[in-house]
């Protein structure tokens, strides 16, 4: 019997182009689909003051759609 003699990879190991922790660029999260993702990346809105940060067009106009809809 062959045993697989690669380490096992943790559950904390970053991925492979994830920003690394310290590299400056902050994590936000996109309210819509709870995606995490470095700001410099995040389609940006305002909405009463505050700054939205969105995945992609996609989750930005579900959540202004939904807004639309109250």
């Amino acid at each position: 019997m062959r045993r697989n003699k690669r380490k096992p990879e943790s559950a904390a190991a970053p991925r492979r182009g994830a920003p690394r922790a310290g590299s400056g660029d902050p994590m936000v999260r996109d309210r819509v689909c709870n995606t995490f993702l470095p700001r410099s990346r995040a389609i940006v809105a305002a909405e009463g003051g505050e700054e939205l940060f969105f995945c992609s067009e996609a989750c930005r106009e579900k959540h202004f759609a939904a807004q639309k809809g109250r």
